[in-house]
């Protein structure tokens, strides 16, 4: 693993990666076992794409009830991407709620 992957792991939270490492040993163990019973893999695949899904539900409920960091905080992370982060698809307040009419208003 590289030294920055093992750094981004580190900053994150005890729980989130705990959950994290489940969700990888997790799914390919019980693909495994229900492939080696004898089930359809495209059933299997369906499963186990339901069970990761349950833990990235996980994982975002425990980012919500995670304390917000500050702005300050998150200065140096990433690799020069802003603080804070904008909705490029969000419009302006003001701004027409209507797609077709977003031509018109940039001109």
């Amino acid at each position: 693993m590289s030294a920055h992957l093992q750094q981004r792991i580190e900053r994150c939270p005890t729980p989130i990666r705990e959950i994290a490492w489940k969700a990888q040993v997790r799914p390919r163990k019980r693909y495994r076992r229900l492939v080696a019973r004898g089930k359809n893999p495209y059933v299997v695949v369906t499963a186990i794409a339901q069970e990761i899904l349950a833990f990235l539900r996980a994982i975002a409920r425990e980012v919500r009830s995670a304390p917000e960091r500050a702005p300050e905080d998150l200065e140096g992370e990433g690799r020069g991407v802003a603080a804070v982060w904008r909705n490029p698809r969000q419009r302006e307040e003001g701004a027409s709620a209507d797609p077709r009419a977003w031509s018109e208003e940039g001109a």
